[in-house]
Protein backbone atom coordinates (compact mmCIF):
# COMPACT_ATOMS: atom_id res chain seq x y z
CA UNK A 1 0.00 0.00 0.00
CA UNK A 2 0.84 3.30 -1.21
CA UNK A 3 2.03 5.81 1.66
CA UNK A 4 1.78 8.93 -0.38
CA UNK A 5 -0.53 11.35 1.57
CA UNK A 6 -3.50 12.63 -0.78
CA UNK A 7 -3.85 16.65 -1.13
CA UNK A 8 -6.93 18.56 -1.95
CA UNK A 9 -6.03 21.39 -4.93
CA UNK A 10 -8.31 24.57 -4.64
CA UNK A 11 -8.87 25.98 -8.12
CA UNK A 12 -10.96 28.79 -9.14
CA UNK A 13 -13.50 28.75 -12.07
CA UNK A 14 -11.54 31.00 -14.03
CA UNK A 15 -8.47 28.17 -13.85
CA UNK A 16 -10.79 25.04 -14.72
CA UNK A 17 -11.63 27.21 -18.00
CA UNK A 18 -8.24 27.99 -18.59
CA UNK A 19 -7.61 24.18 -18.32
CA UNK A 20 -10.72 23.48 -20.14
CA UNK A 21 -9.14 25.36 -22.99
CA UNK A 22 -5.54 24.22 -22.91
CA UNK A 23 -7.25 20.81 -23.09
CA UNK A 24 -9.38 21.47 -26.33
CA UNK A 25 -6.26 23.32 -27.60
CA UNK A 26 -3.80 20.50 -27.00
CA UNK A 27 -6.93 17.59 -28.73
CA UNK A 28 -6.93 20.05 -31.50
CA UNK A 29 -3.11 19.64 -32.26
CA UNK A 30 -3.14 16.05 -31.28
CA UNK A 31 -5.58 15.72 -34.58
CA UNK A 32 -3.33 17.68 -36.46
CA UNK A 33 -0.66 15.89 -35.83
CA UNK A 34 -2.44 12.93 -36.30
CA UNK A 35 -3.39 13.62 -39.63
CA UNK A 36 0.09 15.26 -40.81
CA UNK A 37 1.41 11.41 -39.65
CA UNK A 38 -1.20 9.56 -41.46
CA UNK A 39 -0.88 11.64 -44.84
CA UNK A 40 3.11 11.20 -44.48
CA UNK A 41 2.76 7.03 -43.95
CA UNK A 42 0.64 7.36 -47.09
CA UNK A 43 2.90 9.13 -49.55
CA UNK A 44 5.94 6.82 -47.97
CA UNK A 45 3.60 3.93 -48.84
CA UNK A 46 2.81 5.05 -52.40
CA UNK A 47 6.91 5.98 -53.08
CA UNK A 48 7.50 2.61 -51.68
CA UNK A 49 4.71 0.69 -54.26
CA UNK A 50 6.30 2.97 -56.94
CA UNK A 51 9.78 2.20 -56.53
CA UNK A 52 9.23 -1.61 -55.78
CA UNK A 53 6.79 -1.32 -59.40
CA UNK A 54 9.75 0.11 -61.39
CA UNK A 55 12.93 -2.19 -60.56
Amino acid sequence: MSNLKRRQIHISDDQVAQLDELADENISRAAHVRIAIEQYLERARRRQRRTAATS
